[in-house]
């Protein structure tokens, strides 16, 4: 089954374009890598793919047509960069990723805890879910991010830079 396809996405920064006319398909079940040199367009074009810019479906509906919250349940996007400066609890982040889905942080339902707990223990943040977001160190935070995308549960998850740091100490755990 497609999970997405784009066809024609342009970005240009500066009158120097880094995406031209780029298309591509992606299936369920897969994993993508997009992999190039600093400043070559790879996070423009993973936000252009969201963003419904060029041709853009998404299980086969016109992303432009898809209403924010249903997309939300469909496409999680985790940015590059993701600060936290406030001292909201990491068990209330990553329980965020239930939001789309009609979970807010005080009000998970049975459901929503499974998932949140499965996010939580797949990224091994468990351990420090009532500590203040604003303590971690970069790692922990993006391990924090991740989870949060995880308990989406949607179909698709598109991240930018990833870092290998985060991404291998939650293989480890």
């Amino acid at each position: 089954m497609t999970l997405l396809k784009a066809e024609a996405l342009s970005y240009t920064d500066r009158a120097s374009p880094l995406v031209q006319d780029a298309s591509l398909t992606l299936e369920a079940v897969s994993l993508v890598m997009l992999i190039g040199p600093n400043g070559s367009g790879k996070t423009p074009l993973l936000s252009l793919l969201l963003a419904g810019s060029g041709i853009c479906r998404l299980l086969g509906t016109d992303i432009a047509r898809i209403a924010p919250s249903h997309r939300a349940r469909i496409a999680a996007y985790l940015p590059q960069s993701r600060p936290m400066v406030w001292p909201q609890p990491v068990r209330d982040i990553v329980a965020l990723g239930r939001f789309a889905h009609g979970g807010a942080p005080a009000r998970l339902s049975l459901r929503d805890h499974d998932t949140f707990d499965e996010a939580m223990t797949a990224c091994a943040v468990s351990h420090f879910a009532e500590r203040a977001a604003d303590t971690l160190s970069g790692g922990e935070l993006a391990r924090v991010h991740l989870a949060r995308a995880l308990a989406t549960k949607t179909p698709l998850l598109v991240a930018a830079n990833l870092s290998r740091r985060s991404t291998r100490a939650t293989r480890m755990k």
